[in-house]
């Protein structure tokens, strides 16, 4: 047997297996009853979407991986959860360079309360259809420009399509960026306690990287040391050695509108905001709240070398019920800010820490760890750790203000449709070219709103897309699309709905492209005048199949029946 199971990408139909001996995440008897084709939610919506935004960033780099590319898997298990496992694996991307180290992270299927019957499509399908929501939401906010390039956000490398090891269902793997000193949990668990400025340091990286995802309208929703990476900082300065990145969207909230409210989805005890543990239904800014407190409670559990909070009673995820009840009535009342003040005094007192770095700590945590989420402010949070002293943050405050009004004066200035390089487009090629980007140009405050990923454009490339996928998950494609264009689609199924135009336009591309199917004139033709129906309907799809209905159908020896009239308004369209 080779030393390294080999992963490479697209050319087998699977991506190798798994070195280690690992439990399997459920019983073997259910895996029996699942076909490559047993529907995953919505996936014929997530590779469209996937593909449009490779699209947009092809001609840089491209994120989707090809058979000149491969991947060896070192088998190390790098860290595992509900979702996902991630592997140590090593990414030759050209012979003629050396492997890049990069961590694999593939998506775990959760069937532990599938029906175990491969014909119920809503009792085998509805955990699968949280992991594609999970897994295009990563995708989306680390592809999201503003966030790809940030120093503190975790990056993503490539995507690769397989066969899982786990089970025999077909999953993407990411590609990602390798911390190579682990997360700040085992960073501060390994090591002798950090000095202060390093502590600092990293807190003030993680606030960074929150704030450019708030900027972005992204909520993280699970913020904790465990989802923080360590990696070398680029240029070292003094005993200020790491740089700590944000990581682990899959449980982000995004697309929501002003007026909207949610339940948070996913969060993990003991970190969670009380609101959260309330149940309550939260506004776009109120989720982004609850994201300050679990920085707050981060930042607390870092000044005490990993302990803090998490050594309160009830605070193991193990802990019995009443004691996790208990400090949840804790974290729901006023005082609980004042117990984490007195903790990190006391901490600060035994080991003769300096008033000054108390000081810090403790303006972070009024600033963070509150009951009322109006009192909560990531801004003065981040003021204190980059080192301004409590005294002159109003002052900052003051700056950061007009910089952001001479900001947006100079930006309604702006004539509509101007071209010519922007600031912000010079950074994001620079970005390209491996540069970090920070759009916020890292001031705490400064830029507080900034493009949101647009969750509406679609792509569907079924030449591409033939040389990428497996003949099963072209079927499956192409199962979902047909259903979609029929319209009997359950809408809170998918991750976002299709149009039912532009799905059968997609189908006519498969049967014409031999996508999943063989070609089929007649087929081909009755999807496309399927497309072409809806006259209310303005996509480009839409337009492109009434021009084209007539030619094609022509082409093709297809006879179709279609009224004069509307023929002569086809005609008049092609």
């Amino acid at each position: 047997m080779d030393e390294f199971d080999w992963v490479k990408s697209f050319a087998e139909s699977s991506y190798g297996t798994v070195s280690d001996a690992l439990p399997p995440p459920v019983d073997p008897k259910h895996l029996d009853t699942l076909s490559p084709t047993t529907s995953r939610g919505s996936f014929a919506s997530f590779v469209c979407h996937v593909t449009n935004l490779e699209r947009q960033l092809r001609s840089f780099s491209p994120i989707v991986l090809d058979d000149s590319s491969t991947v060896r898997n070192m088998g190390r298990i790098l860290g595992q959860g509900k979702t996902f496992m991630v592997k140590h694996a090593q990414w030759v991307r050209d012979v003629k360079e050396p492997p890049l180290d990069v961590a694999l992270k593939e998506i775990i299927p959760n069937l532990e309360e599938s029906s175990g019957n491969s014909s119920s499509f809503s009792g085998s399908s509805r955990l699968a259809r949280n992991d594609w929501k999970e897994i295009l939401f990563e995708i989306r906010a680390l592809l999201h420009e503003p966030i790809r390039y940030h120093p503190n956000l975790i990056r993503l490398l490539g995507i690769q399509w397989g066969l899982s090891p786990i089970s025999e269902s077909t999953y993407p793997v990411l590609i990602m960026e390798y911390a190579s000193l682990g997360t700040f949990a085992t960073l501060q668990a390994s090591s002798d306690p950090l000095p202060f400025s390093v502590k600092q340091k990293l807190c003030y990286d993680v606030g960074r990287g929150l704030s450019a995802l708030h900027a972005c309208g992204i909520v993280h929703g699970d913020m904790k040391h465990e989802n923080v990476l360590i990696v070398p900082v680029k240029e070292p300065l003094s005993n200020l050695l790491y740089t700590a990145k944000l990581a682990d969207f899959g449980g982000a909230v995004m697309d929501m509108t002003p007026w909207e409210s949610r339940k948070m989805e996913t969060w993990t005890w003991p970190f969670q905001a009380p609101e959260i543990t309330n149940d309550q239904r939260l506004s776009k800014d109120e989720m982004m709240l609850t994201d300050v407190y679990s920085f707050g409670l981060l930042v607390w559990r870092a000044f005490e070398d990993g302990e803090g909070f998490v050594s309160l009673p009830g605070a193991a995820q193990d802990a019995i019920d009443e004691d996790k009840r208990s400090l949840s009535a804790r974290k729901a009342t006023q005082s609980f800010n004042s117990t984490a003040l007195a903790s990190i005094r006391d901490y600060a007192r035994i080991r003769g820490i300096s008033e000054r770095c108390v000081d810090t700590i403790a303006y972070t945590i009024l600033n963070t760890v509150r009951l009322k989420p109006g009192d909560r402010d990531l801004v003065k949070a981040q003021a204190a750790l980059r080192g301004l002293g409590p005294g002159h943050i109003p002052k900052y405050l003051n700056f950061v203000k007009k910089k952001n009004e001479e900001l947006a004066a100079s930006e309604a200035r702006r004539a509509p449709g101007q071209h010519g390089i922007t600031r912000d487009a010079l950074a994001l090629f620079l970005g390209r070219n491996g540069d970090d980007v920070d759009l916020q140009d890292n001031i705490p405050g400064f830029r507080p709103r900034l493009n949101e990923p647009n969750p509406e454009e679609l792509l569907f490339e079924p030449e591409r897309l033939k040389t990428i996928l497996t003949w099963d998950q072209q079927r499956q494609m192409l199962d979902e699309m047909k259903v979609a264009a029929n319209g009997l689609a359950d809408s809170s199924r998918g991750l976002f709905e299709i149009n039912k135009t532009v799905a059968a336009f997609y189908v006519f591309q498969s049967y014409l492209h031999e996508f999943g199917t063989t070609f089929n004139a007649n087929e081909a033709v009755q999807w496309l005048s399927k497309a072409s129906s809806n006259d209310d309907s303005h996509e480009d799809t839409d337009y492109l199949a009434q021009a084209w209905l007539w030619r094609i159908s022509r082409a093709l020896d297809v006879t179709i029946d279609i009224a004069p009239e509307r023929l002569q308004s086809l005609l008049r369209l092609s």
